[in-house]
């Protein structure tokens, strides 16, 4: 394993980046991402036995990771699913029904003490 720590500032909005790399022919990914939201994201997922580098700020926050993806991993690239009226109104009701059921049990288990 390489791993190698470094200072690295995270650069303003308008300049960060997540980069994904495949190469066919060693059929790897490589990534790089300075997007916080991703850095934790990919963390995990990234080979320790291949070289690794993570930037670190100076409250020793992870700000930047840059690696290869392990074989054991994988990313799904998808849209969002946007709900319709309908189903919010249904999610919004079995959420109701299920937060009295909770409060209900709460208040039998009370009572049996």
């Amino acid at each position: 394993m390489s791993l190698k720590k470094i200072k690295f500032e995270t650069p303003s909005r308008v300049e960060q980046e997540t980069i994904l790399n495949y190469d066919n022919s060693s059929q790897e990914w490589h990534i790089y991402s300075d997007t916080i939201k991703h850095c934790k994201r990919l963390k995990p997922l990234l080979d320790t036995s291949r070289p690794l580098t993570l930037g670190y700020n100076q409250n020793n926050s992870l700000t930047m990771v840059e690696g290869y993806l392990s074989n054991t991993s994988h990313i799904i690239f998808g849209k969002k699913p946007v709900l319709t009226p309908e189903r919010i109104q249904k999610a919004t009701k079995a959420l109701k029904a299920y937060q009295t059921e909770l409060k209900r049990n709460k208040q039998e288990s009370e009572k049996r003490k």
